[in-house]
């Protein structure tokens, strides 16, 4: 018997030789880098998704899980892990970290809405009931600010999901929450949608998004995304630095405060403390051993945009 077999070379799209992965590895480059359904450079959308499924075959049931939670925590990615898990709940092996898995990556309650969405896309089924029982799981976090928040007109509701999912409510007042969602008696959120929109004049606007600021309503991609717009406002220089400072970028990726640094290039105030901001996600990094060389792509396949509605390149 041959144990030293020489490693499989593979060929990049350039051809090039590229090295040889393990199951685990190519299952991780792939899912880490995926943007759900977002065409690259080389490969369609739809190819990338079923591509996934093809890798996590190859992969136990507990290594799948855990590079589920890397994407979802680590690489702060949503729709890529979520497909994954629906993965999964298709093939017996892996159903049994299906629910516990929806129960901890599910952060929002759209994202229990766009789970049932994901397991539906190629027609009806029936559901697991390891799927069900995780996103009900999911779903007894959610208080009334978040539900009212996500309550969309979208394909799946949420309030199909609360039928679909048959969660069992922690209390009585629970309860009574989920009974509001049904009858769509929901309080109107405070949210910076709802404060914009009723705002009628430039003057209520810059009074709006001055409030929003200062109780600081606005969560940190809400803050990052509408900076052009309270700059434009006219809210107060040192509000907009005050609140930039207070942000926690834990569910940020850097790309996100780039973007809004280049969307308000005639704020030259905020660029330090967006600067800032990057650095703060940084503390409590290790620093990497030995000399670190960075390397820029500038191929072809880095002036693509980062997704179909973004402006960013790659």
């Amino acid at each position: 018997m041959r144990l030293n077999a020489a490693p499989v070379v593979r060929k990049t799209y350039e051809g090039a030789s590229a090295i040889s992965l393990s199951p685990e590895q190519e299952l991780s480059r792939v899912l880490m880098s995926c943007m759900l359904w977002e065409d690259s450079f080389y490969e369609s959308g739809i190819v990338i998704a079923d591509r996934l499924e093809g890798c996590l075959l190859k992969v136990s049931p507990e290594v799948a899980a855990k590079l589920v939670r890397k994407a979802r925590f680590e690489s702060k990615l949503r729709h890529a892990p979520l497909w994954l898990t629906r993965l999964m709940a298709k093939h017996p092996k892996y159903r049994s970290q299906v629910k516990p898995l929806l129960s901890e990556i599910i952060l929002r309650p759209a994202e229990a809405a766009e789970a049932l969405a994901m397991y539906w896309k190629d027609g009806k089924e029936k559901l697991t009931r390891h799927y069900t029982a995780g996103i009900g799981e999911a779903f007894k976090r959610f208080d009334e600010y978040q539900l009212a928040k996500y309550n969309r007109n979208s394909a799946v509701k949420l309030r199909d999901v609360l039928r679909i999912c048959h969660p069992k409510p922690k209390d009585e007042e629970q309860s009574k929450l989920w009974k509001r969602l049904l009858s769509g008696e929901l309080q109107t959120p405070d949210t910076w949608e709802v404060a914009i929109s009723a705002a009628k004049s430039p003057e209520e606007k810059k009074a709006q998004w001055q409030r929003l600021v200062t109780e600081n309503k606005l969560g940190p991609l809400a803050l990052m995304r509408n900076l052009r717009n309270i700059y434009e406002a006219g809210v107060n220089n040192e509000l907009i630095r005050n609140s930039i400072k207070q942000c926690n970028p834990a569910k940020l990726l850097p790309f996100q405060i780039i973007a809004a640094a280049i969307a308000s290039p005639q704020n030259e105030d905020v660029l330090d403390v967006l600067e800032g901001l990057i650095l703060k996600m940084l503390e409590g990094e290790s620093k990497l051993a030995g000399k670190t060389a960075i390397l820029v792509d500038v191929s072809n396949s880095m002036t693509d945009s980062l997704s179909a509605k973004s402006t960013m390149k790659r």
